[in-house]
């Protein structure tokens, strides 16, 4: 398999999914803002545009990276297709491959060799080329733990609630409680395996009601999802800010800490925080929210 990709700080608030092949969408997304944007070449594309949208990757990739967003690739999951896909999408320029429909962890090891042997033939460097997994079925969900661990490629794990759905046999809610086992279950793996968890926890259809979609992203954030992907610029905004730590929690994160150094000083464990009792956990659970703000403004920073 390949080698161990970087360390380097990693948050993804927002993924933009766009077609390869829809030339205006294209030459737009480097403008809306998201972290990343997806060059899709699985559900946004008929069957009878794959060859066309796989073509046009090349010429997409420089054009959605001139706003400093990860340029991820949405292969499909079948073989014959998949095959053809990464010879397009293992390039200069290209952050992620996006994987849907992960049953088994073989999938995982079959493409990582695949990525490696293209990655050699393009000169980029072992690794150099990142996963982000997609299990969207009932199979794939029951051997997630042995999927989330595949690959050292591996930064994001996300289950889609419409093919899930559509596989268990059951009609969805618009908070999507049917699947709320699979979805906060989610959140445990990718945290045993230091991956990023990213999806939504309800149905985002209809992209034109965004204060739905602001409030299923909200609720996503408090069950750990730490971002998603979305089909419509005017979601970027959204999830960047959904899944941005807000200035009173970058605030009370900083108060936590430095009365938790205190406390400390005078041999306490514990600690009381605007009437609230706050201890080791607490000061663990404010640094690591400092951080992701760090990341997130040092990614703005990058971009300027």
């Amino acid at each position: 398999m390949g080698e161990k990709i970087s360390s380097k700080p990693f948050l993804r608030r927002s993924s933009l999914i766009m077609p390869a092949h829809n030339e205006r969408f294209v030459a737009k997304a480097h403008t809306c803002g998201a972290d990343a944007i997806c060059i899709d070449l699985e559900d946004s594309v008929s069957p009878h545009k794959k060859s066309e949208a796989r073509a046009a990757v090349r010429h997409a990739i420089p054009l959605v990276a001139k706003g400093g967003a990860d340029v991820l690739v949405r292969i499909n999951s079948e073989w014959e297709l998949a095959f053809l896909d990464l010879d397009a999408a293992v390039a200069p320029g290209v952050t992620c491959i996006q994987l849907p429909k992960v049953d088994a962890p073989e999938t995982i090891y079959a493409i990582d060799k695949l990525i490696e042997d293209r990655e050699r033939r393009q000169g980029l460097p072992p690794g150099a080329i990142e996963l982000a997994v997609g299990m969207e079925t009932a199979k794939g969900l029951v051997r997630d733990m042995e999927i989330a661990c595949a690959s050292p490629r591996i930064r994001t794990i996300s289950c889609g609630i419409e093919d899930l759905a559509t596989d268990l046999e059951v009609e969805l809610t618009d908070d999507a409680w049917e699947l709320f086992y699979s979805k906060t279950r989610l959140v445990v793996v990718a945290s045993a395996h230091g991956l990023q968890p990213q999806g939504l926890v309800g149905r985002v259809s209809d992209y034109r009601n965004l204060d739905a979609f602001r409030a299923t992203a909200l609720r996503s954030r408090r069950l750990g999802y730490r971002g998603a992907s979305c089909i419509h610029p005017d979601q970027v905004a959204i999830l960047n800010e959904v899944f941005s730590p807000s200035e009173a929690e970058i605030q009370r994160a900083k108060k936590i800490l430095a009365l938790g150094e205190q406390a400390e000083g005078l041999g306490k464990g514990a600690f009381g925080v605007d009437g609230q009792m706050a201890d080791i956990p607490t000061v663990e659970r404010a640094r690591r929210l400092l951080y992701r703000a760090k990341v997130i403004q040092d990614r703005k920073d990058r971009n300027k």
